[in-house]
């Protein structure tokens, strides 16, 4: 795309069931080897118990590397997102649910991988998409960045190194994505407007700096694990197994199964009634299905 594409105010609903309850909104996040509940519960400024309760943790149990956890936070209401480009601070993962559309999505940060082969899967099937883009992988390959703009598929940041931005002050954060984003700009022919941390890791400072910088944070629905290559059929069964209206799918440019699964899954999800689209065009109607902007860290790759 030549331009970028701004989208309408948006309101980000987070619903409450029970009458009189207040409303919640949930960070997700990996834990890490070092985490600590008590550590966790003091970084998101809540209560160990409340951790355990929103998690089933029994009063004893310990927490497990790589576990997901689900951090709660109260909120006072509906927050309203000013504009498209910051999304209200929040972090999305998933489109308006109204239409049968999904976006998918590519992280490309390591070796030329699957890349020319993913493109013309899509280009066969007629497949807008939206690329994530690392900087340096931009500055290392910029004649794939360019084809992939030049397909008509969304170019965005994916920071400059893939660090654990987590781990850096909002200086090094800042620092980081703005190389990303002129490495991206300079290859791509066009300034992104969205962010997706290496490995989904956020937190409040990297939500505050992305939202100085004009950057929506989004992440996805679902992780196809392509990744981890279990095979072209299981990702392509996964696909189509997880998908939802106004769905975000998570894929990467550097996983070989990628065009296998793409081939067996896009007619299969045709014939199930849905389109594709680029996440401008899958958050341009303006709002995220409720529950599904949140305030802060996600995990996964």
């Amino acid at each position: 795309m030549a331009t970028a594409q701004a989208f309408p105010p948006a309101r980000i609903v987070i619903y409450c069931h029970a009458r009189g309850v207040k409303p919640m909104r949930y960070t997700y996040l990996l834990a890490r080897r070092e985490d600590t509940l008590s550590g966790l519960a003091a970084a998101y400024g809540v209560t160990e118990d409340a951790l355990r309760a929103a998690n089933g943790l029994a009063p004893s149990e310990p927490l497990r590397t790589g576990q997901m956890l689900k951090v709660p936070a109260a909120v006072a209401g509906p927050s309203v997102a000013p504009g498209a480009a910051t999304l209200g601070g929040a972090v999305v993962t998933r489109g308006e649910p109204a239409r049968r559309l999904i976006a998918l999505t590519f992280e490309a940060s390591f070796g030329k991988g699957a890349t020319a082969a993913i493109l013309k899967e899509l280009r066969h099937a007629g497949v807008r998409s939206t690329w994530f883009l690392g900087g340096a992988w931009a500055e290392k390959h910029p004649r794939l960045a360019r084809e992939v703009a030049a397909a008509g598929h969304q170019t965005e940041c994916h920071a400059y190194s893939h660090p654990h931005l987590r781990e850096l002050d909002a200086t090094q954060m800042r620092e980081e994505l703005l190389r990303g984003l002129a490495a991206v700009a300079a290859a791509a022919g066009r300034k992104p407007q969205l962010l997706r941390p290496p490995f989904g890791a956020h937190n409040r400072t990297l939500l505050q700096v992305a939202s100085k910088l004009g950057l929506g944070v989004v992440l996805w629905t679902f992780d196809s694990l392509d990744w981890q290559s279990p095979g072209a059929q299981y990702v392509a069964d996964r696909i189509v197994g997880l998908a939802q209206p106004g769905a975000i799918v998570g894929m990467h440019a550097s996983a070989d199964q990628a065009p296998a699964a793409l081939r067996l899954a896009i007619p299969r999800l045709r014939a199930a009634g849905y389109g594709f689209a680029t996440l401008d065009d899958l958050l341009r109607q303006g709002r995220q299905h409720p529950g599904n902007a949140r305030r802060a860290a996600n995990p996964l790759r």
